[in-house]
């Protein structure tokens, strides 16, 4: 997950895995999950425009998992999270899988 960078994911810093608890380092999204921020008043007078924008955003993400053959595996607005100025990346890679060429879902 460290190799995939894309401005619609959640950038992985750094993992600590030598004892438990285990801390994952991520970049910091000030407005929380879009689960949340959707039925926050802030979220509530989004247009339709900023919304299909969003969801533009997400689907770009999505596509560049795709094109690095990486399945998210549990998209979900929880999963996405919102920062500034409405941009959002799409977090969450805890179910996230390689697809091998020999194997086609």
């Amino acid at each position: 997950m460290k190799r995939l960078h894309h401005p619609n994911l959640i950038q992985l810093y750094a993992v600590c895995t030598q004892t438990e608890p285990f801390y994952i380092v991520t970049e910091y999204m000030s407005k929380g999950s879009l689960l949340n921020y959707l039925q926050s008043p802030e979220g509530h007078a989004l247009d339709m425009q900023c919304l299909i924008m969003m969801a533009a955003k997400i689907a770009s993400g999505m596509a560049y998992l795709e094109s690095r053959r990486h399945i998210h595996r549990d998209l979900a607005a929880r999963n996405v999270l919102v920062g500034e100025q409405h941009a959002v990346k799409i977090a969450d890679f805890g179910l996230a899988r390689m697809i091998h060429v020999s194997r086609l879902y």
